[in-house]
């Protein structure tokens, strides 16, 4: 502590020093007023090594919270990627094996597994946007009819048949009212657009469940479930084909 006292002395001395020279004819109260005007308040040494002290805590707090914040968004972006991980982790092993079993000792390229990936997933995402979708055995049921009926009906044109990669055939269940029989004007709406419009069946049965300005902001799917005007229904489906054709 006496070190301390003697340095900040020491410094006030060396200010004090600094201080003008005053002499001639100055009168004495010219000089002891330049003399308090020029004498450093006392401790001022002490003062300024306290704040730079201070600045400096500061500033290692600020560091410490901005690592601590990095390090949090560290930790809650791994935890993101466990939990996805975690939700993929079955179809993943079941990937990986089918690959073992396919390629054996030979390696599959990136671009080869993400385009795998994106096949296998479309249809999930499809049915999220379209479905749900049933086989042709659901729709034998739901129908009460034979398999080949239900095949003739999709031939002709009766039944909105979405065709997966593997050659799977699917079926909109919504497509069919409340006695299991095909809303008739929904499903020549698909095939309008389908046809006139050169839309893929899975972009036109999108459009079937998707609100409509031009049907009251309802869906073409819950427009022709409520009963509403055919007519209407199918002068929209035009409309929209023939946009679409351009």
């Amino acid at each position: 502590m006496s070190k301390s006292r003697g340095a900040s002395k020491g410094a006030d001395a060396e200010i004090a020093g600094t201080r003008p020279r005053v002499g001639g004819d100055v009168p004495p109260e010219t000089v002891e007023l330049m003399n308090e005007i020029t004498t450093p308040p006392r401790g001022a040494s002490e003062t300024l090594a306290s704040a730079v002290t201070g600045l400096t805590s500061v500033a290692v707090v600020h560091e410490a919270l901005e690592q601590l914040e990095a390090a949090r968004h560290a930790l809650a972006h791994a935890d993101a990627e466990l939990r996805i991980l975690a939700l993929h982790e079955e179809a993943s092993a079941v990937f990986a094996e089918t690959l073992s079993e396919v390629l054996g000792n030979r390696t599959l390229a990136v671009k080869d597994a993400r385009r795998a990936a994106l096949t296998a997933a479309a249809g999930t995402v499809w049915e999220d946007a379209v479905g749900p979708l049933l086989s042709s055995e659901q729709v034998r049921q739901l129908a009460n009819v034979s398999r080949q009926r239900v095949a003739q009906l999709a031939s002709d044109g009766l039944l909105i048949v979405l065709e997966e990669q593997s050659g799977t055939r699917r079926y909109p269940g919504w497509q069919f009212g409340p006695r299991g029989r095909p809303l008739a004007p929904l499903v020549a709406a698909h095939r309008t657009l389908v046809e006139e419009g050169h839309m893929s069946g899975w972009s036109a049965a999108s459009w079937c469940t998707h609100p409509h300005g031009e049907l009251d902001g309802r869906s073409p799917r819950d427009w022709a479930t409520a009963g509403e005007d055919p007519e209407r229904l199918a002068l929209v489906a035009r409309r929209d084909a023939a946009r679409s054709a351009r």
